[in-house]
């Protein structure tokens, strides 16, 4: 669940190209991993509204509809899952490609475990997942993701992944708000995962 108690700041993160990508790690028994099929839409609108990242179905599906819709076969081979025992779709992580001045990039985004499996490296698993599509689909390059204080625990699952906060990037559309967000996240981030993003910020 987003954390909306604290104040919102964007703050973006790359992943260096050179650094070895971590296995997807085995999940539990009953759960298993799979990409889009066609009518996923409804349980990744379902799945996002969850954790709070929207209003009402209808405005889920509308950005699905106009962002990865027009996509059919990249959501196929990027847009991740994690299936539970019971056949729903319960976390998701999608590989996408962001395009900035016409160029494209290895953008993680819509990262998302619904809050009855948060606590148990759900979370770490699709996004080591999805990680592992970038190499078979991308030209070299670092990964990009913007998050933001509302997902605190996200920033700390993303370091212990690679990425590192970035200080002064922008990405097209997205406002980055290192200085302000950091203001924040002193107070609610662990200690140690905090130190570790202000240790290894790159500008």
């Amino acid at each position: 669940m987003l954390d909306k108690s604290v104040p919102f700041h964007t703050v973006i993160m790359t992943r260096p190209d050179l650094l070895p990508l971590p296995p997807a790690p085995e999940l539990p028994e009953g759960f298993s991993y799979c990409l889009y099929q066609p009518g996923d839409d409804i349980h990744w609108a379902r799945l996002e509204i969850s954790v709070d990242e929207f209003s009402s179905e209808d405005s889920a599906l509308s950005y699905f509809a106009n962002t990865f819709a027009p996509h059919p076969k990249m959501l196929a081979e990027r847009m991740v899952f994690i299936k539970a025992p019971s056949g729903d779709l319960i976390a998701t992580a999608t590989a996408w490609v962001g395009q900035s001045d016409g160029t494209p990039f290895a953008q993680l985004h819509w990262v998302s475990v619904h809050p009855d499996f948060q606590r148990k490296r759900l979370g770490y698993a699709v996004v080591a997942k999805a990680l592992s599509v970038f190499p078979l689909l991308e030209p070299a390059g670092d990964i990009w993701l913007s998050t933001q204080t509302w997902s605190h625990p996200a920033i700390d699952l993303y370091l212990s992944l690679g990425f590192v906060a970035r200080k002064n990037a922008v990405m097209p559309r997205t406002k980055n708000d290192f200085l302000k967000a950091a203001n924040v996240l002193i107070h609610v981030m662990r200690p140690k995962a905090y130190a570790k993003m202000m240790l290894t910020a790159r500008e």
